[in-house]
């Protein structure tokens, strides 16, 4: 029969971790040790440490320590989860990465949709002399505008969107009657984010030079514009 033992909850905890909260209670080492008939011998030895990123590094070191030991990290106890998400991470990458390709054309026709319309008012500025350089600058000046005030509204709304991430999981689950981020598979009770400055720089790096870059056609075709052709039906 197995062993029965009435305890007290003194209190409840939540960690963030749905697989940890509903899984694992903690009670006197004492109380535990006479309940399972453990012994001293018996226990395990759990290191936590203040930056859990370097993992890999501290249990190289702690290995070196306790030599006769197994040493497992929370790396290697989750490696399903992490290979889960690495897998997603990637995805998502290509995913992104399509849409910045998506929309680097949408400014490449809207330019040329853009010099189109103006093209009398083009073939009017190279007939009083305005160099061809300078019609290139106008347009390729427009482009990067553009894709410039793109960014920066895309950094706004991503940022707040990572920010209330949470709110808007709960939002959309209570309005739609839907499991967003369900524990069973993440193993967490809530959706977390973090926020990298220096990612953050490199995309907005990255995705200004997509804009200059994909600037420079339309440009050299608004200079390349004859103006007696341009002119001749107005």
């Amino acid at each position: 029969m197995p062993k029965q033992k009435t305890f007290l909850v003194a209190s409840i905890y939540n960690s963030g971790l749905a697989e940890f909260d509903n899984n694992i209670a903690f009670i006197n080492l004492s109380t535990l040790e006479d309940f399972f008939d453990y012994k001293s011998e018996d226990r395990n030895l759990e290191i936590y440490l203040k930056n859990p990123n370097k993992i890999e590094q501290q249990k190289f070191i702690v290995q070196e320590i306790f030599d006769e030991e197994f040493v497992v990290s929370w790396a290697d106890m989750n490696s399903s989860l992490f290979s889960a998400l690495k897998v997603e991470r990637n995805v998502m990458f290509i995913i992104l990465s399509l849409i910045i390709i998506v929309a680097a054309f949408n400014i490449i026709s809207g330019l040329t949709i853009l010099v189109k319309n103006k093209t009398r008012d083009i073939a009017i500025l190279k007939s009083i002399g305005v160099l061809n350089k300078s019609i290139v600058k106008i347009f390729f000046l427009v482009g990067v505008i553009i894709g410039t005030s793109a960014t920066i509204f895309g950094i706004f709304l991503g940022v707040i969107f990572s920010l209330y991430i949470e709110n808007f999981r709960q939002f959309l689950s209570l309005t739609f009657n839907i499991s967003l981020f369900p524990e069973e598979i993440y193993f967490l009770s809530k959706m977390p984010s973090e926020i990298d400055p220096t990612s953050i720089f490199l995309i907005s790096i990255c995705s200004i030079i997509i804009t200059i870059i994909v600037s420079i056609f339309p440009a050299f075709k608004a200079a390349k514009l004859d103006p007696i052709k341009s002119l001749k039906y107005e």
